[in-house]
């Protein structure tokens, strides 16, 4: 039994630590604002809100910078990326969702009849 105990224990402090060097930092962006949702695209931009400044960033992740900095008229309550229309998607506290362009930032349309319970 305790062979067996220790046949787990070395098999499992193995598989932990085969995996952790794959994990690393390789760049900073300094963000003054306390970030509370983040979406990422594969062509490597990235979105970020804000929901105590009521702000989202793009951020090109390629370069460590911040593309846009964009105001919100609404309390963003999470983010999301549509890859296949290459639009970023911010729900708001009320419910609604507003649709930006991701790689300038332009709003493109909202729904705010979601809202509603529509």
């Amino acid at each position: 039994m305790k062979r067996l105990l220790l046949i787990i224990a070395l098999t499992l402090l193995w598989a932990t630590s085969a995996f952790s060097y794959e994990i690393q930092v390789i760049g900073n962006i300094t963000l003054t604002d306390k970030i509370s949702g983040i979406g990422y695209h594969a062509s490597g931009i990235a979105a970020a809100i804000s929901s105590e400044t009521k702000t989202l960033y793009i951020i090109d992740t390629q370069t460590d910078t911040i593309t846009k900095k964009i105001s919100l008229e609404i309390i963003p309550s999470g983010i999301a990326i549509d890859t296949k229309r290459n639009h970023i998607i911010v729900s708001s506290l009320d419910g609604s969702l507003h649709f930006f362009d991701l790689e300038t930032g332009d709003f493109v349309r909202s729904h705010p009849e979601l809202a509603e319970g529509s």
